[in-house]
Formats: C-alpha cells, sequence, structure tokens
C-alpha cells in the first residue's frame, strides 16, 4: 500500500510531518512526500525546508492507493492554484481511491468535485463550504467517510492520521501503533 502526501509552499508541518510518521510505522504503508513544485525541497509555514522523495509531475498515481492533502493557509491555496494538484485530485477521485486532508485543505475536494453535498467532513473553522455544501460536522475533531478521513486542525493531526490507519488497515495497526508512539 502506498501514499502519497502533497507538499505545496507553506505546508503545516506538523499536519504533514506527523502524518508521513504515523502512516510509517505502520510497516504496511509506504509512504511519499511529493513537491508540487520543480525542486524537492519545499518550504513550510514556519520557514522549515523539507526535502520530498519525488516531484508530483515524476510520480506514477496509479502506484498509489490514497491521497494525503495538509493544511496551512498558503500551502492550501497553493495546492489549490496548482493545475498539477487539481489533476492529481481528478485521478484519485475518477478511480475511486480514498483522498484524506485536514485543516484548511478538506474544503478544495468540495470545490474539485471530489466529494459530494453529502458527504460528512470537518476542517478549521472559517473553511468550510456551507452554500450547497457537504455535510459540515462541527463538532467533530476528525471525520471519517467511505473515501475520506478529514481533520479539523493541527492540533488533532494524530487523530487524522490514526483514523487514516484504521481506514485503511484497521483497527489492530492503530493499537499496535499507540503503544509504541505513547510507551504502552
Amino acid at each position: 500500500m502506498k501514499a502519497l502526501i502533497l507538499l505545496a509552499e507553506g505546508f503545516e508541518e506538523t499536519e504533514a510531518i506527523q502524518t508521513f510518521d504515523v502512516l510509517s510505522r505502520t510497516g504496511e504503508i509506504d509512504v511519499v512526500l511529493a513537491s508540487i513544485n520543480d525542486d524537492l525541497f519545499v518550504k513550510s509555514s514556519h520557514g522549515v525546508l523539507i526535502k520530498s522523495n519525488i516531484l508530483l509531475k515524476d510520480a506514477t498515481l496509479d502506484d498509489f492507493t490514497f491521497l494525503v492533502l495538509p493544511g496551512g493557509k498558503l500551502g492550501v491555496k497553493n495546492l489549490e492554484e496548482s493545475s498539477l494538484v487539481k489533476e492529481t485530485i481528478k485521478y484519485f477521485s475518477d478511480h475511486q481511491k480514498c483522498i484524506h486532508a485536514i485543516c484548511a485543505a478538506p474544503p478544495i475536494l468540495y470545490r474539485l468535485k471530489a466529494i459530494d453535498k453529502n458527504n460528512p467532513y470537518i476542517c478549521f473553522p472559517g473553511f468550510e463550504q456551507l452554500d450547497n455544501g457537504p455535510s459540515y460536522q462541527k463538532d467533530e475533531n476528525v471525520v471519517n467517510s467511505p473515501m475520506n478521513v478529514t481533520g479539523k486542525s493541527m492540533g488533532y493531526t494524530l487523530d487524522f492520521a490514526l483514523a487514516i490507519v484504521k481506514h485503511h488497515l484497521g483497527e489492530e495497526v492503530v493499537e499496535r501503533i499507540k503503544k509504541g508512539i505513547f510507551g504502552l
């Protein structure tokens, strides 16, 4: 199983790196960081330079089981302005592959018609799409639906990442990971 995490200039580093870490700990998910730019190095919202594994333009999308979109206000703006990212989201949606998003990123999926108005989701307050939009779950921190896991904000990244693990690999793997990360 392979996961593709997109990095755009201004991405929220906790949402990308903690998700990368948790998914990698499964031992069953090969996690790949992909720069949407022409450079492997991508600057986060707090100026941390992260080296991606690949450039998105070089990725073979069929090789990936699911896609992850981290938030960060500028990062999400850059994701949404990229025609390559739009094509990538459309590919995953058209091929019935899961797309998971957190913070300011989930509404991109609605705007690009990767989820419909009946799909429950959560995002950072103020970014929700309420006009004919999907079913916004304002009281939830993480929402799991058949094709998406969405998270509210950076503070819920661990819950978001563990929900992705549960979505793809089940509760037993989540419990094993929790033992390792909490020292149980």
